[in-house]
């Protein structure tokens, strides 16, 4: 008699492994279930605790790297009751209201300058502005080509906010801050400081100062939230710095003081030195 004959059994080993597929399918919709489970429940809670969706908003905004503060600076020359300008470029041209185009494109405000920061908070929680410095990045000899001079027809010198002394410091100059029409003190100094909150916009105004340099200049705001410190710097780095130039003896003047029909008066100074001016 012949021994017993053992025959495979593919359908149980098939069944075996159609199982193992199943848990493994099951067990991946367990996590997924898990995951909305947990990120309903998050949902839930920050709904009922008073503070816990603006943590989370912010701590996601960090997490993927979004600036806290952002910032746009531009020259505000407005902002000031005259207007003075000075370039390294000896304008020939015959005096009309296209002059002052032609200095203010190439060359910088003389003596003082206006300057706008706007803020903006990327945040739920408050910013804190903890420090306002200029930071010199060229101390050159003032423009001395030509210059153009619009003496104050009226305006509010105290609307301005932030003072930078350029000529009071080396590399970075401490910003000053006017208030209450007050005499300009360093900020914070008096424990008094700005915050930013969501949503409202801010602005400084500032007005900058030399009387020897030609200076090129950017704002570095220092700045806190939720325990972290951070800063910024406006113009940034890449865009063309603020620029402040010193009242010199120049080879050109155009002159509005003196002008007939809004059409600036033009002097030789280099022929004529009196008949031009070295101060407002």
């Amino acid at each position: 008699m012949a021994g017993t004959r053992m025959r495979p059994q593919p359908r149980q080993r098939k069944s075996s492994w159609l199982r193992s597929a199943w848990a493994k399918v099951r067990a991946g919709f367990t996590w997924t279930r898990a995951a909305v489970v947990g990120v309903l429940t998050l949902v839930a809670t920050t709904a009922t605790i008073p503070g816990a969706y603006p943590w989370l908003h912010d701590n996601a905004r960090d997490l993927f790297g979004e600036e806290a503060l952002t910032t746009e600076g531009e020259a505000k020359p407005d902002l000031l009751a005259g207007a003075y300008w000075a370039t390294d470029e000896v304008v020939t041209a015959s005096a009309d209201w296209r002059v002052f185009d032609r200095i203010s494109s190439s060359g910088a405000q003389m003596g003082t300058s206006g300057h706008i920061v706007k803020l903006h908070s990327n945040r739920a929680a408050r910013i804190v502005i903890e420090g306002l410095t200029a930071v010199v990045e060229q101390r050159r000899e003032p423009l001395s080509g030509t210059a153009y001079l619009a003496d104050p027809q009226g305006g509010d010198m105290e609307a301005l906010l932030v003072d930078i002394p350029l000529d009071r410091g080396g590399r970075e100059v401490p910003a000053l801050v006017r208030r209450d029409g007050g005499q300009p003190r360093p900020y914070g100094v008096d424990g008094k400081i700005r915050y930013l909150e969501q949503g409202v916009a801010e602005q400084l105004l500032i007005k900058a100062s030399t009387e020897n340099c030609h200076c090129t200049w950017r704002l570095r705001i220092d700045y806190s939230y939720r325990g972290e410190t951070g800063q910024v710097v406006v113009p940034p780095r890449g865009q063309p710095a603020f620029e402040t130039t010193a009242w010199t003896r120049h080879k050109v003047e155009y002159d509005m003081h003196s002008a007939e029909d809004r059409v600036p008066r033009r002097h030789d100074c280099v022929r004529d030195p009196h008949s031009c001016r070295r101060e407002p």
